[in-house]
C-alpha cells in the first residue's frame, strides 16, 4: 500500500493491540512518514517496517483516555481510532488532534529474528526473514527447525522453471528481505513440512 499509493491520498488505520494495558510502552499514536502517508495505531510495533523504511515526519500521542483501564471504553478501535481517522481525513491537522509530542525512544520496534516465519499466504507459501546473499552460490538447501532438519530444497531465481513437485526456496514477490518456500505447482507447502507462523527456520 505504501509503495502503490499516492501517500497524499493515503491514511492507514491499523487497529491491533494484544499487549497488556499496563505495558510502559502503551500509547495510541499518530502521524506522518517522510514519504506523506499520514497513520493512526497504537504503540505496538505493527509500523515497524513503515518506519524503518520510509521514515518518521512526525509523530504524536493522540488520545491518553483509558490508557491504564481505569475508565471503560468498550472498543478502542471504535471510538478513539476511527474517529480520529475520520479527522485526518477531513484535514484536520494532526497538531490539532493529538494531545502532545511522541518521544522517539518511546516508539515500540519487533525485533524479528532472521528466519523467522511471518506469513503464509493463500497458496501455502511460506514466507520468513531472510537474506539471498547466502544462497545465490547454493543449489541445495538444507531447511531446519529447532536444529532439525526437515526438508531439503533447490534454490532458484524462478520457482517456475523447476519441474512441478519440487521443493524450493526463492527471494519473493514480497518486502525487503523476505525469502519464500514453496513447492511448484502444489498447495500447503506449509503443512507439508509442518511449519507455522512464529517458527524459526535455519538455511544451511
Amino acid at each position: 500500500m505504501l509503495e502503490i499509493y499516492k501517500p497524499e491520498n493515503l491514511i492507514i488505520l491499523i487497529i491491533l493491540n494484544p499487549l497488556k494495558t499496563n505495558r510502559k510502552s502503551r500509547a495510541r499514536i499518530i502521524g506522518k512518514l517522510k514519504n506523506g502517508v499520514k497513520f493512526i495505531s497504537a504503540n505496538t510495533g505493527v509500523m515497524s517496517w513503515a518506519f524503518r523504511d520510509f521514515g518518521i515526519k512526525r509523530i504524536y500521542e493522540s488520545e491518553k483516555k483509558n490508557l491504564k483501564g481505569k475508565e471503560f471504553i468498550s472498543f478502542g478501535g471504535k471510538y478513539i481510532h476511527a474517529p480520529i481517522a475520520a479527522k485526518i481525513s477531513a484535514g484536520y491537522p494532526l497538531e490539532k488532534i493529538a494531545a502532545n509530542k511522541f518521544p522517539m525512544e518511546r516508539i515500540k520496534y519487533l525485533n524479528i529474528k532472521n528466519g523467522t516465519v511471518v506469513h503464509i499466504d493463500n497458496f501455502g507459501v511460506i514466507k520468513f526473514v531472510g537474506k539471498v546473499d547466502a544462497l545465490r552460490k547454493k543449489r541445495h538447501v538444507k531447511i531446519y527447525k529447532k536444529g532439525k532438519l526437515i526438508a531439503q530444497a533447490q534454490y532458484t531465481k524462478s520457482m517456475k522453471d523447476l519441474k512441478k513437485g519440487t521443493l524450493c526456496v526463492y527471494k519473493g514477490s514480497s518486502l525487503t528481505n523476505i525469502l519464500e518456500i514453496g513447492i511448484v505447482r502444489e498447495l500447503n507447502t506449509y503443512k507439508k513440512l509442518g511449519i507455522k507462523i512464529g517458527d524459526i527456520l535455519e538455511l544451511a
